[in-house]
């Protein structure tokens, strides 16, 4: 996997506004750009995990933020190919994205992307299960074009957690958010699981993804409007956090990566 996208993937920060994922049923798009206004969350300061990377062949852009720069053990791993680009590598080895080597905000996005999938697989209660989430292709790299078909269902059946939250994460840190949206008619709560998704078509840019849902007691609308009024940019992940102080949640996430058709 490592060198088929090694040498696919393309650099697709610049690509920033492009939907990542398309319904089946036509060219509408799963999101829409919200406003250049955020709704203001109150600051908030919870116990966060600075991301560890290493840069080789270079240095790396000043200013970055919530970083640790290590030599070993890192979660990220930036190797600049000239003054251009930068190709980045997660702990695996599997190139997820390419960065412009000399712009910090690119470079933050990606090492705020780790930063949140590291607080959400841990600042809730971790005596609920994870959420599960199945995707009928399975795994490997998915071509332009391709449709998936994702499942989501609690593991813990008991707990009433049947408010749903998704969105998506791509390689380079564009956030996509696909539910609930009101312009498709979601129901803000589940009646049933598994919830079977609208088939979603694989579109530019690619890289390594991160389809993450949140299951609720009650659907989570400050986290909500914060993702929508944000995206395509990923809100700070203390923010995400803060969003969901008084939830009742559980999280999964599903790594996946996709390319350009052969």
């Amino acid at each position: 996997m490592k060198n088929d996208l090694t040498t696919q993937i393309g650099n697709h920060t610049s690509q920033l506004y492009k939907p990542k994922l398309r319904p089946e049923s036509g060219s509408e798009v799963v999101i829409r750009l919200a406003p250049d206004s955020v709704t203001p969350i109150p600051p908030d300061n919870p116990n966060l995990r600075d991301v560890a990377i290493k840069v080789e062949n270079g240095f790396a852009p000043s200013g970055l933020r919530a970083v640790q720069r290590i030599d070993q053990g890192f979660d990220l791993r930036f190797v600049v190919k000239d003054e251009a680009q930068t190709a980045v590598y997660n702990k695996l080895g599997d190139q997820v994205t390419t960065v412009f080597s000399q712009k910090a905000d690119t470079w933050q996005r990606v090492i705020d992307k780790a930063q949140l999938l590291q607080a959400l697989s841990t600042q809730f209660d971790m005596r609920l299960k994870p959420v599960q989430i199945d995707l009928k292709e399975g795994n490997g790299v998915h071509r332009k074009g391709e449709r998936l078909h994702f499942s989501i269902a609690p593991t813990d059946r008991g707990e009433e957690l049947n408010a749903l939250t998704l969105f998506n994460l791509a390689g380079n840190g564009a956030l996509q958010f696909l539910y609930p949206l009101a312009q498709r008619n979601h129901a803000l709560m589940l009646e049933q699981f598994p919830y079977e998704l609208n088939p979603l078509k694989i579109v530019g840019p690619f890289g390594g993804d991160h389809l993450v849902a949140i299951l609720c007691t009650q659907p989570p609308t400050v986290l909500q409007t914060l993702l929508k009024d944000s995206a395509p940019y990923l809100p700070k992940p203390a923010e995400v956090i803060f969003a969901l102080r008084q939830q009742r949640c559980q999280v999964g996430q599903y790594a996946f990566f996709s390319a350009a058709a052969n």
